[in-house]
């Protein structure tokens, strides 16, 4: 039990790398369209556009989607899979 994979230094854990002008990008754009949101709309517009892309941000790193749960129930028989889909669905 010496031979343990938590000592031995030579295992490297995944690094991550991040494509910085891909995100920029993105940051400048969503910077771009909450501007005419905030110009063109009433300001309260702007918070909810906010709202919508932190919470698409969170569904999409989540890999959450509706036909997920429907892959579970025909390919597993799993019915809790598709609580989620009917709760955003409601």
């Amino acid at each position: 039990m010496t031979d343990s994979a938590v000592l031995q230094p030579s295992i490297q854990q995944p690094v991550w790398q991040v494509d910085r002008f891909i995100v920029s990008t993105a940051l400048v754009g969503l910077a771009l369209l909450g501007g005419l949101i905030w110009l063109e709309t009433a300001p309260f517009m702007v918070a909810l556009f906010v709202v919508g892309t932190v919470l698409g941000m969170a569904l999409y790193h989540g890999a959450f989607g509706f036909t997920a749960g429907w892959r579970n129930l025909v390919v597993k028989s799993a019915v809790p899979a598709c609580g989620p889909s009917y709760c955003c669905s409601a």
